[in-house]
């Protein structure tokens, strides 16, 4: 399946995404793609509304939980600035399964 994620105003395309994947794995991907490093979170936005994800929430699995109004929900590649959020800890990445994810411009 594909899950569209918005990275610095783009929205980005990345297919290969389970009911399996998580937002780590989805971090991961997109954060090599561009060729950034540092710490990032993925937001889930519906409306004026945003919440902060886990690492090992699976966004597939989010989209499914809003059913009707799943078309209205976004999400959103944010990078951290480690000095200014005290909450920013993300987890590892190293429990990573060996899905393959595919980053489409």
């Amino acid at each position: 399946m594909e899950l569209k994620v918005n990275v610095d105003g783009v929205e980005r395309s990345i297919s290969g995404v389970s009911s399996e994947t998580t937002c780590a794995q989805i971090i991961y991907a997109l954060a090599h793609a561009i060729s950034q490093k540092g710490r990032f979170v993925m937001i889930e936005k519906y409306r004026n509304k945003e919440r902060r994800l886990s690492p090992v929430d699976k966004p597939l699995e989010l989209l499914e939980k809003w059913r009707e109004h799943m078309s209205n929900v976004t999400f959103v590649l944010k990078k951290i600035d480690d000095e200014n959020d005290s909450t920013s800890s993300l987890g590892t990445t190293s429990g990573m399964n060996s899905s393959i994810l595919f980053l489409h411009f």
